[in-house]
């Protein structure tokens, strides 16, 4: 784990080290980890998982309405992928970041 890192490189490791995931599971460990509470980092969150497929780093795979409330009800639930970009910028950010545990 990079120490400190920013919120989106830790998002990747995440994936990467979870494997296939639904923003309901990952949203809320990352909020663990870097101390957020609110409703408005929630879908900050949400919204760095997003960006980062539009960068290339994430897939999206299924996606199911929220209708019991697990994250956002009434709203989408989708499960993520790190893609091989994902992949090689967690293993490129490993060798040059000074902080990896």
């Amino acid at each position: 784990m990079i120490r400190d890192a920013p919120v989106k490189f830790r998002i990747m490791e995440v994936f990467e080290e979870g494997g296939p995931q639904w923003n309901y599971e990952v949203v809320p460990k990352i909020m663990e980890e870097y101390g957020m509470h609110s409703h408005h980092e929630q879908q900050m969150v949400n919204y760095d998982i997003i960006e980062m497929v539009s960068a290339g780093f994430l897939e999206e795979g299924e996606s199911v309405i929220d209708e019991e409330g697990k994250f956002n009800k009434g709203h989408l639930l989708t499960k993520y992928t790190i893609t091989p970009l994902g992949i090689a910028t967690v293993d490129d950010l490993k060798k040059k970041v000074r902080h990896y545990e």
